[in-house]
């Protein structure tokens, strides 16, 4: 499971009515709303156990009595023909990366290209299907086609030579999404070697002192934690990113997954009798 059908679509329609409010002209329609809410809690009584990829963080968008029903268990990143060695994780070109698959508005795309279009120094990567949705796309043409700092690629596999090429170039990464189970996006690109400007419904826990959290998901927060981000210095960037890439490349590993997936089977069919 990931994070609660209720708190999954509720999170959807308070981005969309945030930017709706900001483009009082603009149309969009929700595009990750999960069917059959208002069964979830029958559904929550019925199970016996339930597997969750996310963290305490996620797993507190369901109600209190149901998580000793819950396991958690981690998630595992794409997989990447390229990793980010100590002497590439801050290049000269100091590029940022946006990338994530349908539901632009619930990832934050929104509010990421207001904050950068207004900063033609910053270079904004994006990655994504945003052709897969014509609202968007109708909101947000001259962003993504019409200004200089801000470049759309289309999707592109992280495993492919373009998506390497493309990664050398950034230091950064932006995740202002505001509902997930743990994004596969966010274990991949801290896998790369990449610094993560993240919010916390990202369902990931950084080590303590790393990386920067969005607490707001707003454009003015955006451009001042950027800022700030751009402000620090090399040596404490590459401090940073060392322990994420690290915790990444140990913690959303496929070995992980099997070893606490089978540990979870384990438990179920010892609890049953079956083994």
């Amino acid at each position: 499971m990931i994070s609660s059908v209720e708190s999954n679509n509720a999170a959807e329609i308070a981005r969309i009515t945030e930017l709706i409010n900001r483009h009082p002209q603009a149309l969009y329609f929700p595009k990750r709303q999960e069917p059959h809410e208002r069964i979830q809690d029958k559904l929550r009584t019925l199970v016996d156990y339930c597997i969750l990829i996310g963290n305490q963080h996620v797993q507190n968008t369901f109600p209190q009595s149901f998580h000793p029903k819950i396991t958690r268990v981690t998630v595992t990143a794409s997989p990447l023909s390229y990793f980010k060695s100590e002497t590439e994780w801050v290049p000269p070109e100091k590029e940022w990366l946006w990338f994530f698959g349908n539901g632009a508005v619930r990832k934050g795309l929104d509010i990421t290209l207001e904050a950068f279009v207004k900063h033609p120094d910053w270079q904004l990567n994006i990655v994504g299907l945003i052709d897969q949705e014509p609202d968007f796309l109708k909101i947000y043409r001259r962003e993504l086609l019409e200004t200089p700092n801000i470049h759309w690629h289309g999707y592109l596999n992280p495993g492919s030579e373009q998506f390497n090429a493309l990664v050398k170039r950034c230091f950064a990464f932006i995740a202002p999404t505001a509902t997930e189970s743990i994004s596969t996006a966010v274990a991949t690109l801290l896998q790369v070697g990449l610094y993560p400007l993240l919010s916390a419904d990202t369902g990931v826990d950084l080590p303590i002192g790393t990386g920067t959290y969005l607490t707001e998901l707003s454009v003015p927060e955006i451009e001042a934690k950027v800022a700030k981000i751009y402000r620090k210095k090399v040596n404490e960037l590459a401090a940073e990113i060392r322990q994420t890439q690290a915790l990444a490349r140990r913690q959303f590993s496929r070995e992980k997954w099997q070893q606490e997936m089978g540990s979870f089977i384990a438990k179920v069919l010892r609890e049953n009798n079956l083994i």
